[in-house]
C-alpha cells in the first residue's frame, strides 16, 4: 500500500521535503535534546526535593513534556519557589515552546519552498513508469535483455513513445 502512495503528488512532496530537510533536522534535534535535558536537569536540581513531578530525571522529562503541551500544575512550581518557579516556567515556554518550535517550522518551510520551486512531478512520473515496467517484467518474466535488444526503460519511453501520444495542437 505504501509503495502505491509514493505516486501520489502530496505524498511525494512530503517525502521530498523530509529527505531534503534531514541534515538540518538532525542538527535541530541535537540542539533540542541539549536544551531539553538542560531544562530537565535544572528542574530536577531546583524543584526535585519539594515537587514530586521533578523527583527524578525520568519524571522531570515527562513533566516537561506535559508542560510543553500545557498540561501540568503551575501551582506546584510556584509553591516550591515563588521566584524561580514562575521564571523557570516562563523561560521554558518562551525558549522551547516558541523559539525552538518556530525553528522547526522554518526548517520544514524552507525545504517545502525548495521542493515547490524545483518541482517533483517529473521524478514522480519517472517512478510511476519504472514501477509499471517492473511489474510488467515481473509478470512476463523478462528481467534481462538479450544482445541487441532495446532497453525500454523510462528514458526511452519519455523520449520516443510519449511525445507521439500527446494530442496535436491546431
Amino acid at each position: 500500500m505504501l509503495r502505491l502512495l509514493r505516486f501520489n503528488r502530496k505524498v511525494a512532496e512530503l517525502s521530498s521535503v523530509l529527505s531534503l530537510s534531514m541534515r538540518p533536522l538532525f542538527g535541530f534535534f541535537v540542539s533540542f535534546m541539549i536544551l531539553y535535558v538542560a531544562f530537565a536537569q535544572f528542574a530536577l536540581f531546583t524543584f526535585g526535593r519539594t515537587v514530586k513531578d521533578y523527583s527524578n530525571f525520568a519524571s522531570s522529562i515527562e513533566t516537561l513534556f506535559s508542560m510543553m503541551l500545557m498540561n501540568f500544575s503551575f501551582d506546584d512550581l510556584q509553591k516550591a519557589d515563588p521566584i524561580l518557579g514562575p521564571a523557570f516556567f516562563l523561560l521554558y515556554v518562551v525558549v522551547l515552546a516558541f523559539v525552538v518550535i518556530n525553528v522547526l517550522v522554518s526548517i520544514l518551510n524552507e525545504s517545502y519552498n525548495k521542493v515547490k520551486v524545483d518541482g517533483i512531478e517529473t521524478e514522480t512520473d519517472y517512478k510511476m513508469v519504472d514501477y509499471i515496467i517492473q511489474q510488467v517484467q515481473g509478470i512476463i518474466g523478462s528481467h534481462w535483455n538479450w544482445p541487441g535488444q532495446t532497453n525500454f526503460g523510462t528514458k526511452f519511453i519519455y523520449e520516443h513513445i510519449l511525445p507521439y501520444n500527446r494530442p496535436r495542437e491546431g
